[in-house]
């Protein structure tokens, strides 16, 4: 049989010598055309080349170098089209079959086989646990380490049917039987109140978190000396636990308001709303609305005060668009006040320098608590102090100009701002021992309406 190209030689002949290259347009010995033949050669051979890609593309080794991808410059490495990379790996392109999982197969094999996350706890769990106990309270039943024993803000207390030892005499903590469950981030709470009772009449509650690890997640302590108080609360209550999404809201009672009795046994007539949002972290305050005999009201910032007292002291007529009459109360007159002149009709001027000079600041604000801050008992015109929650005295609180009279009304649920300064002051020491302040009558929306500029001691003594 012979091939396309000519007869075979027999294997055993003697190679003949090569013939010589064929000049251009002359036939190859045997009748073979050279030009025919070059190209099915190359016919050939471009076949094999295909087959060959056709096989390394198959085997998925076309990867694309540096630079291939028609880009100027190029970027230093490309990945095949669906190839992804995951934390955990070394930034190169997955398995084949991996593309578009994020993760690698070992990473995929640790999701599928990581358990969810616990439950929350039930009650009858937490009643019978050991806790941690919220910071300020744990604090406050730790006597400074008076009685000895553990500091249970890091080492927890045991629980036995809901109540555990404090560290001293007759202390124990208390869990109350009202519960609520926030599930937010992947994370289930339990959210219970923890009563300290450190012996005596008082015992103070805090709400706590608890995860399904029994781990404290987050609280609000009523001890805190960050919980944003809502009213002055010698025994607070919290219950009505509600959970809306990632919020908490409950109510604060045993709240005390002006007209209410001063005495911690007597009965309060204000309540809070308390509202918390979960971060993942912890919970943060969003909102405070203390509810009154006579309405709603949310107490106004430290800030939003401050900016009537620049208005005051810069003698800015705007001030007066602050207060409830529509004039500033005492009217103030530049300069410090002439105590051997009369106004015309027969009242003292105030001067602005004593009053609200230069430097001075609002210390804090609070809803005011119980007692006789402008009310006459007959005791003449010297009234008892009024203390701020935080320690701070407003002498003579119910008096601006030294009469048996009250010099303003104030409501339940209206607010006091304390006036300080610490840039010498015209009335030097006196100024902050004397305790100017300002009274802002209760709005639901938080916003500054004044009553009067509270004068304290400055004004009994005139």
């Amino acid at each position: 049989m012979t091939s396309p190209t000519g007869p075979q030689r027999d294997s055993n002949q003697t190679p003949e010598a090569p013939l010589p290259a064929p000049r251009e347009g002359q036939a190859e010995p045997g009748g073979r055309d050279v030009d025919g033949a070059s190209r099915t050669g190359l016919l050939v051979m471009l076949a094999g080349i295909g087959v060959l890609a056709l096989v390394l593309a198959a085997a998925g080794f076309f990867l694309l170098r540096p630079g291939q991808d028609g880009d100027e410059g190029g970027p230093a490495a490309q990945r095949p089209e669906g190839a992804t990379a995951s934390a955990s790996d070394d930034g190169g392109p997955t398995a084949p079959g991996q593309e578009g999982t994020g993760s690698s197969p070992e990473a995929s094999a640790t999701e599928q086989t990581q358990p969810p996350p616990p439950p929350a706890p039930s009650l009858d769990e937490l009643r019978n646990a050991a806790l941690l106990i919220p910071p300020g309270c744990a604090d406050y039943m730790y006597f400074d380490g008076e009685y000895g024993g553990a500091d249970h803000g890091t080492t927890p207390v045991q629980f036995t049917d809901g109540e555990a030892p404090g560290n001293a005499p007759s202390s124990s903590y208390l869990l109350g039987d009202e519960t609520a469950v926030l599930e937010a981030d992947g994370r289930a709470l339990t959210i219970v109140a923890v009563h300290c009772f450190g012996g005596g009449s008082y015992t103070y509650p805090a709400l706590a978190a608890y995860d399904g690890d029994l781990e404290l997640a987050g609280w609000m302590d009523t001890l805190d000396e960050n919980y944003p108080q809502p009213g002055t609360s010698p025994k607070p209550y919290l219950e009505d636990l509600a959970v809306t999404g990632s919020t908490l809201t409950y109510t604060h009672g045993g709240i005390e308001l002006f007209g209410d009795q001063a005495c911690s046994a007597c009965e309060k007539s204000g309540t809070a709303t308390m509202s918390w949002q979960w971060t993942g972290d912890g919970f943060i305050s969003t909102d405070v609305v203390v509810h009154t005999p006579t309405g709603d009201v949310r107490q106004p910032s430290v800030e939003d005060a401050q900016a009537v007292a620049d208005l005051l002291i810069a003698g800015d007529d705007a001030a007066a668009d602050y207060f409830i009459e529509g004039t500033v109360n005492p009217p103030l007159v530049d300069g410090q006040t002439d105590f051997s002149t009369l106004g015309e009709d027969g009242t003292l001027d105030f001067g602005r320098a004593d009053v609200v000079p230069p430097g001075t600041r609002v210390d804090s604000c609070e809803v005011i608590g119980g007692g006789t801050l402008s009310e006459d008992f007959g005791y003449g015109s010297f009234y008892g102090p009024y203390f701020m929650r935080d320690g701070s005295e407003i002498t003579s609180s119910s008096m601006a100009r030294g009469t048996g009279d009250a010099a303003y009304e104030t409501h339940p649920g209206d607010v006091v701002c304390l006036l300080q300064n610490d840039q010498d002051p015209p009335l030097g020491e006196f100024y902050d021992q004397s305790g100017f302040h300002l009274i802002l009558q209760g709005t639901d929306d938080g916003s500054v309406v004044v009553r009067v500029i509270g004068l304290g001691l400055y004004g009994a003594e005139i």
